[in-house]
C-alpha cells in the first residue's frame, strides 16, 4: 500500500481551504490546513509535504513573506509551492517566480475542483 501524498494548504479563508481540502481528500490525498501564515511557515520549512497551496493575502503573515523566507533557507521547497490569490497582481507573480515558485492560480477564476487538478498536475511534474 502506498502512502498518500501530503498536500499543505495555507489560506486564511477557512471555507475555501476546507472545500479544496475535502476534494483532495476525496481523491486520496492527505491534507494539512493552516489558516495563518505564521503557523504554515513552520510546516513549509519542515518540508514534510509533496505540494503546498499558499494564499498570498493573509492578515498575519502574507504569502510573499513566507515564500521569501522559505526560498532563503531552501529554494527547493519553493518549487513545490502553488501560489493562490484573488488579486491579479503580476508584480507579485514575478517576485514569486524569482523565489522559485513556478505555479500560480487566481482564486476568483478557479473552482475548487480545478485547483485540485492543478495540484495533481504539480505532483506529476515533480516525479
Amino acid at each position: 500500500m502506498t502512502t498518500p501524498k501530503k498536500i499543505l494548504i495555507i489560506d486564511d479563508d477557512e471555507l475555501f481551504a476546507d472545500a479544496v481540502s475535502k476534494i483532495l481528500r476525496d481523491k486520496g490525498y492527505e491534507t494539512i490546513v493552516f489558516n495563518k501564515g505564521t503557523l504554515g511557515l513552520a510546516a513549509l520549512l519542515e518540508n514534510k509535504f509533496d505540494v503546498a497551496l499558499l494564499d498570498i493575502i493573509m492578515p498575519d503573515k502574507n504569502g510573499m513573506e513566507l515564500i521569501k523566507e522559505v526560498s532563503e533557507k531552501n529554494k527547493d521547497i519553493s518549487n513545490k509551492i502553488i501560489m493562490m490569490t484573488s488579486l491579479s497582481d503580476y508584480g507579485c507573480v514575478t517576485r514569486a517566480l524569482e523565489y522559485g515558485v513556478k505555479n500560480y492560480v487566481e482564486k476568483n477564476e478557479s473552482t475548487h475542483e480545478s485547483i485540485a487538478n492543478v495540484v495533481e498536475n504539480k505532483l506529476k511534474e515533480l516525479v
